[in-house]
C-alpha cells in the first residue's frame, strides 16, 4: 500500500493525513472504491439488479452495500456472491430484529446479546475475506427509540471489542451518521463517536435534496460532504459517502449527469475519501442513475474514471497491460483481418481442418486442433452454428494451478445472436472452469463454473467490425478480467473484472474456441481469427 505522506506528495498537501484503516480492508492506494446498493425493481432479485446495472455502466463495482436486521445470520450466501466476483462487502447492521421489534442498544450494551454478537464474529472470521460492518447507521434518526446517544456509543464499543477478541479482523468497523450531523455542528455527530480507538472509518449519508425537499437548494457533492471530511480529518480517519444522490432538476436537464462528473474533481483534491457508495433506489426520490440518458452519461463517466477504478479484484488492471513475451504457449501472427477460411457447420463437417485459422508458432506441449488434426492454416475461420454442439476448435494444453494465463482472440459479428454463442470454454478434467458468452444484446460475458455470471462488458460489440477479446485469469485468487479493443486502431471499448472461488486452483487441460449455442440460436455465423493463449500476459495495444 502506498504511505499517507506519499500520497499526500502525490496529490497535494492536506490539513491531517487520515490513518489507514484498521480493519480488513486495505485504504486505496490511488483513487477511491466505487459501490452501491441497488434496490431490486420491477420483482427481480438483488443479485440481478446488482449485475443489471453493472452491465449498464460497463464495469463491477467494488463495494456492493446490503441493509440487515440484527437478528440475520451475517454474513449470507449474499456476500460469498458478491466477495467471488471481487467485490467488497459492505454491511449495514440495525438493532432491529425481522419481527420488528426493537433492540435497546442499551440491551447489546449490557452484554445480553454477547452470544449472537460472538456467533456472528466467529462467522465473519471464517468468512475470512475483507467486508466493511457499519452498526445501526444513520442512529440519530432513532433516538429515543432504541435509546439515547450514550447508550449507542457504549453498544458500538461493545460489537467491536467482541469482534477483536474473537479475532475477526478483516471487518473493518464503518460509523455512519447522516450528513447535515456534521453540518449543523460538530457537537451533534460528536455525542454519537464511539472513538478513535473503535472507528477504522468515518461514513456520511448525504444527498442533493433539491427539488423534491421544500425549501431544499441545488447542492453539490462537494458541499454535502464537506462538513464530513472535516470531522473524518480532526480524528486522523478515511472517510467514505456511505450513501449519496441526486435528483434531477427539471429546469435545467443534464444537470444531474453533470453533478456526477463533478465529484471527479473532488476525488483528487480530498486523499481522505476512500469510498463512493450510491443509493440506486427510488425510496423517498428517484436516485437511481438512469432516470434520463443524460444522467446515466454522467454516471458511467464517473464509474469509468480512472480515479474510481480501485478494487480488490484478484486481476487488476496492471495486469492487463503487460506485454507479450517468450512465454507465450501459442504466440500469435500479425492480425490479416480477414480473409474467409473454411465454413463451419452445426453438424462439423464442412471444410477442412488446416484453412482455419493463421499459422501460429507452437511452444511447449500447446497444440491447436481440429478434427483431431493442428490448425496451419493462414484465413479467418468462419462458424455457422445452432442450437446444438457444433465443430468446435480445441487447445490441447497443461496450465498448473498456480498459473496466471492470458487469452486473446479477434471476433467479428454481423448482427447480435438470438440467444447465447459461447465463444470460448476452459475446462480441466472434463469440468467447466470458465466460459466466455456473446449475449443476446451484443455484450460479453464471463461466468463461471456453476453458469454464474462473474462479469459483463456492458458494451454491446459493434457489428461488422473486427473486436479484439482478451481475458486474463489468475488461479491464485480466483481473479478474472475481461476487456475488448477495436481490432483495428486497438481503442479500449470496455473493460469489467470479478472473481469466483470455482477458479481457484483450477488448472487447465483444454480450452475450446466456438462451437455452442443457447437453445434459442437456430443459426449464428461469426468469423474468428488469431487465437493465442500466454502464460507471460498481455491485453492492451
Amino acid at each position: 500500500m502506498v504511505p499517507w505522506a506519499v500520497l499526500v506528495a502525490l496529490v497535494g498537501p492536506v490539513v491531517t493525513p487520515p490513518a489507514v484503516a484498521t480493519g480488513g480492508v486495505p485504504v486505496p492506494e490511488r483513487g477511491v472504491y466505487l459501490g452501491s446498493w441497488v434496490k431490486p425493481l420491477g420483482g427481480i432479485y438483488k443479485r440481478e439488479a446488482l449485475v443489471a446495472r453493472e452491465r449498464q455502466i460497463g464495469r463491477t463495482f467494488a463495494i456492493d452495500h446490503q441493509y440487515y436486521r440484527w437478528d440475520s445470520v451475517i454474513p449470507t450466501s449474499y456476500e460469498s456472491w458478491t466477495a467471488d466476483a471481487g467485490r467488497i462487502p459492505f454491511l449495514s447492521w440495525n438493532a432491529r430484529r425481522s419481527n420488528g421489534t426493537v433492540v435497546p442498544w442499551s440491551r447489546i450494551a449490557s452484554g445480553a446479546e454477547d452470544a449472537w454478537i460472538s456467533a456472528r464474529a466467529d462467522a465473519f472470521r471464517t468468512f475470512a475475506r475483507p467486508v466493511y460492518l457499519s452498526f445501526h447507521h444513520e442512529p440519530e434518526n432513532d433516538v429515543p427509540t432504541f435509546g439515547q446517544p450514550s447508550d449507542y456509543v457504549a453498544a458500538f464499543r461493545r460489537i467491536v471489542d467482541i469482534f477483536r477478541a474473537r479475532n475477526a479482523t478483516n471487518v473493518t468497523f464503518v460509523w455512519t451518521m447522516m450528513a447535515w450531523s456534521f453540518e449543523r455542528q460538530a457537537s451533534v455527530a460528536s455525542q454519537y463517536y464511539p472513538g478513535d480507538a473503535y472507528v477504522d472509518v468515518v461514513a456520511a449519508d448525504g444527498y442533493n435534496w433539491y427539488p423534491g425537499r421544500k425549501n431544499a437548494r441545488w447542492r453539490s457533492f462537494r458541499e454535502v460532504m464537506a462538513s464530513t471530511r472535516a470531522f473524518a480529518m480532526a480524528h486522523g480517519k478515511p472517510f467514505m459517502a456511505a450513501e449519496f444522490g441526486v435528483q434531477e432538476d427539471p429546469a435545467r436537464p443534464g444537470r444531474k449527469g453533470d453533478w456526477y462528473r463533478e465529484i471527479l474533481s473532488v476525488i483528487p483534491e480530498w486523499p481522505e475519501l476512500i469510498a463512493l457508495v450510491y443509493f440506486d433506489s427510488d425510496r423517498i426520490y428517484p436516485w437511481m442513475p438512469d432516470t434520463s440518458a443524460s444522467a446515466l452519461a454522467g454516471y458511467r463517466d464517473l464509474a469509468s474514471d480512472p480515479a474510481t477504478a480501485a478494487s480488490l479484484a484478484g486481476v487488476g488492471t496492471d495486469a492487463l497491460a503487460q506485454q507479450v513475451s517468450a512465454q507465450d504457449i501459442l504466440r500469435r501472427n500479425s492480425f490479416d483481418g480477414g480473409a474467409v477460411g473454411a465454413s463451419l457447420t452445426v453438424a462439423g463437417s464442412g471444410g477442412t481442418s488446416g484453412d482455419a485459422f493463421d499459422a501460429l508458432a507452437l511452444l511447449g506441449s500447446a497444440q491447436l486442433v481440429y478434427d483431431g488434426r493442428e490448425v496451419v492454416s493462414g484465413l479467418a475461420a468462419r462458424h455457422v452454428i445452432g442450437p446444438k454442439e457444433s465443430a468446435s476448435y480445441v487447445w490441447n494444453v497443461s496450465i498448473p494451478g498456480d498459473q496466471r494465463w492470458w487469452g486473446r482472440l479477434y471476433v467479428r459479428t454481423e448482427t447480435n445472436p438470438s440467444g447465447r454463442i459461447r465463444l470460448i470454454r476452459a475446462r480441466s478434467a472434463g469440468v467447466l472452469r470458465l466460459a466466455v458468452d456473446l449475449t443476446r444484446d451484443g455484450s460479453v460475458r464471463v461466468v463461471d463454473a456453476d453458469g454464474e455470471p462473474l462479469l459483463v462488458t456492458g458494451v454491446a460489440l459493434p457489428s461488422r467490425t473486427w473486436i479484439r477479446l482478451e481475458w486474463a485469469v489468475d488461479p491464485t485468487t480466483g481473479g478474472v478480467e475481461l476487456a475488448l479493443f477495436d481490432g483495428s486502431t486497438d481503442v479500449a471499448l470496455a473493460r469489467a473484472s470479478g472473481a469466483s472461488s470455482s477458479l481457484m486452483g483450477a488448472g487447465l487441460d483444454q480450452v475450446r474456441l466456438g462451437g455452442q449455442a443457447g437453445g434459442s440460436v437456430t443459426e449464428f455465423t461469426f468469423w474468428t481469427d488469431e487465437p493465442a493463449l500466454s502464460l507471460s500476459g498481455w491485453i492492451g495495444p
